[in-house]
């Protein structure tokens, strides 16, 4: 099995949908991708270098570290993780707790870089109090978390993918949710329906049963990108750009409010993998 699927610090299994003591708190998931279960302590280990898995790749120890963005710990949460030897990828608030995303090491391959040991501590007053993890049918790790407008964190992953679900606290209770059926935007003003995981061609027009319009972008620059014209072709005039990595764009338009959906082809399907708003209402120009 390859090194950033394995786990080397056990977390033990969960009671799924049961509610579970921690600290001060109850846990449960909701989400079967996601586990979340009490912890009281953290694990010392060893501060490792990135490893690199392909000597020819070109890379460099410190590369990961680079690509993510890793910086110094901005929470004593965080710098407490850290002392034990954890990279901290991400901190968030939830709630009055802290959501600190700690990873063991990065792994750099030619494809990119994969987490070793990813998952989220939650922390109360810098004391851990639950760690959420993906379930062992997961092959993905946890990459980041994303604050939502409903005061939820959004579990991603480590890679270009569907969110795992989201975090939620309320009186007392931390759940891993399921993703919701759509997300408020823009304080509120609009809500782009849930199309995770769905193909372009569906979920364009799931967004134009929702009131979002398609915002095709100029079409000077139409022949320089095959995959752009390729997609036009197919009647998404909505598509902005193709990057290299199957990656393309998709812009639509609601309540003055510009949302661009991200696509990732894989094996022959396209689907969409996350969105993000441009609450002025401005379009972005095709590259």
């Amino acid at each position: 099995m390859d090194g950033w699927l394995v786990r080397s610090v056990m977390t033990p299994s969960p009671r799924p949908g049961r509610w579970e003591h921690a600290g001060a708190y109850l846990v449960r998931s909701r989400e079967p991708k996601l586990w979340i279960v009490p912890t009281s302590n953290l694990p010392t280990i060893p501060y490792s270098p990135t490893s690199k898995s392909v000597a020819h790749d070109g890379g460099s120890p410190e590369l990961c570290e680079r690509i993510v963005s890793l910086t110094e710990p901005r929470t004593s949460a965080g710098r407490w993780a850290r002392a034990r030897g954890w990279r901290v990828a991400f901190e968030a608030p939830l709630g009055p707790l802290t959501a600190t995303v700690l990873v063991r090491r990065y792994i750099y391959t030619f494809q990119g870089c994969w987490s070793f040991d990813g998952r989220i501590v939650l922390f109360d007053r810098d004391k851990p109090v639950a760690t959420v993890i993906t379930a062992p049918t997961e092959l993905i790790q946890i990459g980041l978390v994303e604050p939502t407008e409903r005061a939820a964190l959004r579990v991603e992953t480590i890679s270009n993918d569907v969110p795992f679900g989201d975090l939620v606290f309320s009186h007392g209770r931390i759940e891993a949710e399921p993703l919701p059926p759509q997300d408020m935007v823009c304080d509120g003003r609009a809500a782009v329906p849930n199309v995770f995981g769905v193909p372009i061609i569906e979920a364009s027009r799931v967004l134009r049963g929702a009131g979002w319009r398609p915002v095709p972008p100029p079409t000077s620059k139409l022949a320089e990108n095959l995959g752009v014209a390729a997609r036009y072709d197919k009647g998404l005039s909505e598509v902005t750009e193709c990057t290299p990595m199957a990656v393309c764009g998709f812009q639509y338009r609601s309540r003055g409010i510009v949302t661009e959906l991200s696509v990732i082809a894989d094996g022959g399907s396209e689907f969409v993998y996350r969105h993000d708003e441009n609450c002025s209402g401005r379009a972005r120009r095709r590259q």
